[in-house]
């Protein structure tokens, strides 16, 4: 397992939040970023 980190960036250019993953590959962390972001909004 690869650790990887996500940012949410807010409208002011800002991090809001960090989201740690633990993922076997790029392509996996790019798929559960995207699902995050999307419960996110």
């Amino acid at each position: 397992m690869i650790g990887y980190h996500a940012y949410l960036i807010g409208s002011d250019g800002h991090i809001q939040q960090r989201i740690g993953l633990l993922c076997d590959a790029d392509e996996a962390a790019k798929e559960q970023t995207e699902q995050f972001v999307m419960v996110m909004t």
